[in-house]
């Protein structure tokens, strides 16, 4: 009985969420110019939500171009993702973008509630702690911050990105030996990156600096 009232439900929300799609002037590729023509079916809407979940996740696609196309009209987007994450609630592209374009319409306090909401759905999500971890040290929330990117390492050891974000905030925080700590962990995991090199001489150059004084 649940899930009949469970798919009832899915089915409505899918009805409201087509009412309000209208991706005519969305084109990612020539040939998407018409591919959006909406209709009043359930099993269609159902192809077309992943075909747009397949547009956000889509890797061969630069994050630039997915932020254009979310930047195009903001509060149609702001409606459009929070449907889709009903649909599909462990996308972590639909819940990055939607925090994006929150951010982007300075509702601050909303786009940190939609990572918490990402995190809570997704806890054990690299890529939600370190973006929500983000988000958190431009609001100067650091010792939240820290410990969000330390839980990103941990369920992730080997990626770069997370040292390098927490590197950046403790050098911010002026807490430059813990920063060169980070960028030298993540120099280790990409030793040709070059902007880990310059950082790591940059912070040993002031360290030697304060130590002389």
């Amino acid at each position: 009985m649940d899930t009949e009232k469970d798919e009832g439900n899915d089915e409505e929300e899918l009805k409201k969420f087509l009412a309000i799609v209208n991706w005519d002037n969305v084109h990612r590729r020539d040939r998407m110019k018409n591919e959006f023509e909406w209709k009043m079916n359930l099993n269609q809407t159902r192809n077309r939500s992943k075909e747009i979940l397949d547009f956000f996740e889509d890797d061969d696609m630069s994050l630039e171009y997915k932020f254009e196309v979310v930047g195009a009209n903001l509060q149609r987007s702001e409606n459009i993702l929070k449907r889709m994450i009903k649909i599909f609630p462990q996308s972590v592209e639909l819940h990055t973008f939607l925090a994006f374009t929150l951010s982007e319409l300075d509702k601050s306090d909303e786009m940190l509630s939609e990572y918490e909401r990402a995190n809570d759905t997704m806890p054990d999500n690299s890529s939600i702690l370190n973006n929500f971890a983000m988000e958190l040290s431009e609001n100067r929330r650091y010792q939240e911050a820290e410990i969000y990117f330390k839980r990103s390492i941990e369920l992730e050891p080997d990626l770069s990105i997370s040292y390098n974000n927490l590197a950046y905030m403790y050098n911010d925080m002026e807490r430059y030996q813990d920063a060169l700590l980070m960028f030298e962990r993540a120099h280790e995991l990409e030793p040709e990156d070059e902007d880990y090199i310059e950082k790591i001489s940059e912070l040993r150059k002031r360290l030697n600096r304060d130590n002389i004084q």
